[in-house]
């Protein structure tokens, strides 16, 4: 025998007596071996409450299935668990889903398989989805998702990706502690040198249980994209507790990074805040010909309002009556009974159901009349997703003497402003489909494709405190040093129901004499890039604005900010965290001074447009998108559109649809629009669009789409955005 066959003749008569062995003493029984005991892998899945009923589906490096129960559902205190299939190759990847469209998408890693027989915890959530963010691509934790590629060759760049990612995944860990050590105290973890997010068991709060340290921690921390100093896509950390400043998460291996302070609420829990889900689902409870008393409809009044309702729904905003004099709730101008109206008297709000609130910052004060603002989100007896951010207020001992019993002194008591004005962070994926856009021919002058950012600025025209004004000016971090100025909207074709100001100037000037209209709209963008992340200019970058004027009232300019053109990253996006303020002027009437001031935080970060790659999108699906070909029969004349997309799970849901077309001829412009059509939750196809008017009469249909850049169609989508911010996309054709 030679050495070869001596080899492997032993290595089988090793593999004999394993075999053996595993068939004594009632092992696996007459049909060989003992089949290996499988590994168990689970955790919570929450937010600072548990994600009930959260769709957990975990993936091996090959984007296989890992578990072989299955479809895998979270119960309703956010708890799951998986039997890991004995095949599953390190590292695993999980995804936590909101089946409600409630919450973000979550990603967790596991960076090694278990030992066969053990139960292994992996936990996901905001800090995991963190720590994974910062191993990933464009901070996109779900690039790491091999099961999402949509190609071969893209799924093989993503296990690349998170076999790299679990290398570094415990060094990242390392770093986020380091950075934690302070409000791990703050929630209570007192083994902090053990902890860790990922692994370390808790429970999550939820209707009926108390969370605990690991669910508090949750809580306190608040985690946000924002930008580097290089002006890329960064993410950054800061206390709910604590008015400083974000701090960046430090990359894997960071030696002593910056620190969360720790700021403790004496004598406050979280749980103190629940009466708002508790009390609204009560009130909701009652059907709504019980629960709506008295009305008084507009334009009997200014605005409609309910005058009377049932006991169920009388204790959850603060009054004179119940909280103390001047304590009366008003919220964008209006009072509870013009805010809540529409809600009220919504029957699809019959058994509407409350998660438990969002506590997006708490302000301590020394009287003991803590704030805190609440995102209060619900679904409808449809399933539609909506919410609701308000600022709760404690009054210390209102409780009982109001007689409430509800176990706490918070009543919602809105942000007490006179006007409905608000500003809110902007983002948007516009999709070019007309040919060489920006570069050569009919279409030289077009954008191509890109992802924009910058901010909404609203200031109703119909609603609190808006007659007779005329003009009012925002200014604050990234805006025009001077501010923008916003006028009323011209009236078109006698129709007035524009409900925004548009964006006047950026030079701060408040005009003198008779009112000036504009139609500008009220979005400033001040960044983009190209679909690829690479840099595009803004509009006229280069060109030097003239003295004391300004180049597109809608666009940031280097100009603007005092800096001559061409300039690169004139704005600085490190310095638009979540509540940054902003100050508003209203002018009235002949006003040339503000006669009224106020300052309104945007409650998300203004995100660099390279963000745009990290985020999810929906697209159109392959037939709506031949609409927008000129050169398919679908390009022709049209008396309606049916519209479908495709649904991307991870994305926000699209809450409404918007069409735009039209047609130049002898230098006139005519629009044949659809306006905007509300979607309900799980919806992915509206049909049929027909047109709602052609100039200033009625459309019987769309017109045509041609190649020569005499004609345009876009389809927008809004997304359902439930943290304050607002997002769309466009896909045009011109």
């Amino acid at each position: 025998m030679n050495l070869k066959l001596k080899r492997l003749s032993t290595a089988l008569a090793g593999a004999s007596l394993i075999t053996l062995a595993g068939c004594g003493g009632g092992g696996g029984g007459a049909g060989g071996p003992a089949a290996p005991v499988a590994s168990t892998l689970g955790g919570t899945v929450a937010t600072g409450a548990a994600i009930a009923n959260a769709a957990v589906a975990i993936t091996d490096s090959n984007g296989t299935a890992a578990c072989s129960n299955a479809p895998i559902q979270a119960t309703a205190t956010g708890t799951y668990s998986c039997t890991l299939n004995a095949g599953a190759a390190a590292p695993l990847v999980i995804v936590a889903t909101d089946p409600a469209g409630v919450a973000d998408p979550l990603v967790s890693l596991v960076s090694e398989t278990p030992a066969a027989g053990t139960t292994t915890t992996a936990n996901v959530t905001p800090l995991t989805n963190a720590v994974a963010a910062m191993l990933a691509p464009n901070r996109n934790p779900l690039a790491l998702v091999p099961a999402g590629a949509a190609s071969d060759a893209e799924r093989a760049i993503r296990k690349a990706d998170l076999i790299a990612a679990a290398g570094n995944l415990a060094s990242q860990v390392k770093a986020l502690i380091a950075q934690l050590q302070n409000v791990l105290t703050q929630a209570g973890i007192t083994d902090t040198a053990n902890f860790n997010p990922f692994t370390t068991p808790f429970v999550a709060r939820s209707a009926g249980v108390v969370g605990g340290a690991g669910d508090k921690l949750l809580d306190i921390v608040n985690i946000e994209l924002t930008a580097a100093a290089d002006g890329s896509p960064a993410l950054a950390m800061s206390n709910r507790f604590d008015a400083a400043a974000p701090i960046l998460l430090a990359a894997a291996g960071t030696v002593s990074p910056p620190t969360v302070a720790s700021v403790v609420a004496t004598g406050f829990t979280i749980a103190e805040l629940d009466f708002a889900a508790k009390e609204f689902e009560k009130c909701f409870a009652v059907p709504k010909a019980s629960r709506v008393l008295g009305t008084t409809l507009a334009p009997a009044v200014p605005f409609s309002k309910v005058t009377s309702v049932a006991p169920e729904c009388q204790n959850f905003v603060s009054s004179t009556a119940k909280t103390g004099a001047g304590t009366d709730f008003k919220n964008q101008g209006y009072t509870a009974e013009e805010y809540f109206y529409g809600l009220l008297t919504n029957a699809d709000m019959d058994g509407a159901k409350f998660n438990l609130p969002e506590m997006m910052r708490f302000i301590s004060r020394t009287d003991g009349k803590d704030e805190a603002v609440l995102n209060i989100k619900f679904r409808d007896k449809n399933g539609n997703v909506a919410n609701r951010i308000l600022l709760a207020k404690k009054f210390p001992g209102s409780d009982a003497s109001s007689g409430r019993n509800a176990g706490t002194d918070w009543w919602l008591y809105g942000n007490q402003r006179v006007v409905e004005g608000y500003i809110r962070a902007y983002s948007a994926r516009r999709l070019q489909m007309a040919p060489n856009a920006g570069i050569s021919g009919v279409f030289a002058n077009q954008a191509t494709s890109r992802y924009e950012t910058g901010v909404e600025i609203f200031m109703n025209r119909f609603g609190p405190g808006s007659a007779n004004l005329r003009y009012f000016r925002v200014k604050g971090p990234g805006l025009p040093t001077a501010g923008l100025v916003f006028a009323q909207p011209p009236v078109f074709c006698g129709s007035d129901s524009t409900t925004w100001f548009s964006i006047l100037n950026k030079t701060g000037t408040i005009p003198v004499g008779a009112a000036q209209t504009i139609n500008s709209g009220n979005l400033f963008r001040l960044q983009r890039v190209k679909l690829d992340g690479s840099a595009y200019a803004m509009p006229n970058q280069g060109i030097a604005a003239p003295t004391g004027g300004q180049i597109n009232v809608t666009n940031a300019h280097p100009a603007d900010y005092g800096k001559v053109a061409p300039t690169g990253g004139f704005i600085d996006f490190s310095t638009l965290p979540a509540w940054t303020s902003y100050t508003f002027e209203l002018f009235y009437n002949a006003d040339v001074t503000p006669a009224v001031t106020f300052t309104a935080p945007i409650l998300t970060p203004v995100q660099v447009a390279a963000a745009g790659l990290s985020q999810q999108w929906q697209d159109f699906s392959s037939d709506s998108l031949q609409y927008l070909d000129p050169s398919l029969a679908r390009a022709a004349a049209q008396p309606k559109f049916d519209i479908s997309w495709t649904r991307n799970a991870y994305a926000d849901p699209v809450s409404s649809l918007g069409i735009y077309t039209g047609t130049s001829s002898g230098g006139v412009f005519t629009a044949v629009n659809q306006g905007v059509t509300g979607v309900g939750f799980g919806v992915t196809a509206v049909s049929p669009l027909a047109p709602t008017g052609s100039g200033c009469g009625v459309a019987t249909q769309f017109p045509a789409l041609t190649s020569d850049g005499l004609s345009s169609r876009a389809f927008q989508m809004r997304y359902q955005r439930l943290d304050g911010s607002y997002k769309d996309s466009f896909n045009s054709y011109n």
